[in-house]
C-alpha cells in the first residue's frame, strides 16, 4: 500500500506497529541491546554463526500488517511471540496460523506474508 506522502509504502493499514532494533545489516544498536540482555544471550547462543538483522516487533491489538514479500529468498525469518498474543495470527503463502506465546515460527519471507493482532 502506497504511503500517504507518495514515497515508499505503508507497512500496516490499521493499528500500531513499532520496531525496536537490536541489529540491522551488522550494525548493532548497543543501547537497545544492553536493555534486553536475556534476549541477546538467547540470540547469541541459538545462532552461533551470528546474525545481521534482529529486532523486537510490537503490534497493538487491531493491527494488520499488509501482505508483502521479503527482498530475497537467501534468509529465513524467525518469530517468537513473547507476550500479548491472544487473537494474533500470521499468514505465509496460503497457510494462516494462530500465534502461540513461546512457540517459534521460521519461514522464508520471500513468500507473501501478513500478520494480524
Amino acid at each position: 500500500m502506497k504511503a500517504s506522502d507518495g514515497v515508499g509504502y505503508q507497512s500496516h493499514d490499521s493499528g500500531e506497529w513499532n520496531v525496536y532494533y537490536l541489529q540491522l545489516h551488522g550494525m548493532e544498536f548497543s543501547t537497545n541491546c544492553e536493555r534486553v540482555p536475556t534476549i541477546m544471550k538467547l540470540l547469541k547462543e541459538a545462532l552461533p554463526r551470528g546474525f545481521h538483522h534482529a529486532f523486537i516487533s510490537f503490534l497493538s491489538p487491531g493491527t494488520h500488517i499488509v501482505p508483502h514479500y521479503g527482498p530475497t529468498n537467501k534468509k529465513l525469518r524467525f518469530h517468537l511471540p513473547i507476550d500479548g498474543v491472544e487473537g494474533a495470527r500470521m499468514r505465509v503463502g496460503t497457510e494462516t496460523r494462530p500465534l502461540t506465546r513461546g512457540q517459534g515460527y521460521v519461514f522464508d519471507d520471500s513468500f507473501e506474508h501478513e500478520a494480524w493482532h
